[in-house]
């Protein structure tokens, strides 16, 4: 009997170069939303040590809509450039303009 050969690819060669881009964009806008939070925390506990008479404070909703817009802004600008090099040769992907 013969044997079927898994015939699936791996996930970079799948999804192509834009997806892979994609992808990147995303975890990096993720990180980078995140350390944008906790920089904001940092400054708001030096602010109330400051200022006692106030509390500064993130909402948690207003802290995940900073984070979605981090992220989609990322997406946003990160899905035109993989789209277009997506479109180019190797070579000229790699060329610089």
């Amino acid at each position: 009997m013969a044997e079927k050969k898994n015939k699936r690819k791996k996930w970079p060669v799948a999804v192509g170069i834009a997806g892979v881009v994609v992808v990147a964009a995303a975890v990096t806008d993720t990180w980078g939303g995140v350390a944008g939070m906790a920089l904001s925390q940092l400054v708001l506990t030096i602010l109330n040590a400051v200022f006692t008479d106030y509390h500064f404070a993130i909402s948690l909703s207003v802290g995940g809509l900073a984070l979605g817009f981090s992220v989609g802004v990322g997406l946003i600008f990160g899905i035109y450039p993989a789209n277009k090099a997506a479109k180019l040769k190797p070579i000229n992907a790699l060329r610089y303009e």
